[in-house]
């Protein structure tokens, strides 16, 4: 039987050892930059790595979509025709917003299942089993 290769560090990606955070880019807007550091800071400086980047973006903008609508509906009221079009594009964004953090792991449904995984009651040991300990 064939030898398994020695395991070494040259080919695994830079992101298993990242100590810090993700950095946003240089482009985005104060308002952009301030949910940037709220999400990618809620959680370990590891969690998110460069191919979460793209995503994460699309989680800012939806939810910069979302607040501002919610802003003109506080101006306009809900029994307005604006006021309606306004709480489509709310809900939409919603949906959108939810989904996009179910993606990015920072949905509380999200961790709840890892958790779940991970905190699997077990069945007791049988006979055999504990034979086998």
């Amino acid at each position: 039987m064939p030898r398994k290769k020695e395991v070494t560090t040259d080919k695994l990606d830079e992101n298993v050892f990242q100590k810090e955070y993700l950095q946003p880019s240089k482009s985005l807007r104060p308002r952009e930059l301030k949910i940037w550091n709220e999400v990618v800071k809620s959680m370990k400086p590891s969690y998110f790595i460069e191919s979460d980047r793209t995503l994460l973006m699309e989680y800012i903008k939806l939810k910069m979509i979302s607040d501002a609508a919610y802003l003109q509906l506080q101006d306009y009221g809900l029994e307005t025709a604006e006021g309606n079009r306004l709480v489509g594009i709310i809900s939409k964004t919603t949906g959108a917003l939810s989904t996009t953090s179910q993606k990015l792991g920072i949905a509380p449904s999200s961790r709840v299942r890892h958790e779940a995984k991970t905190n699997r009651l077990e069945a007791p040991k049988t006979e055999f089993e504990e034979l086998l300990d």
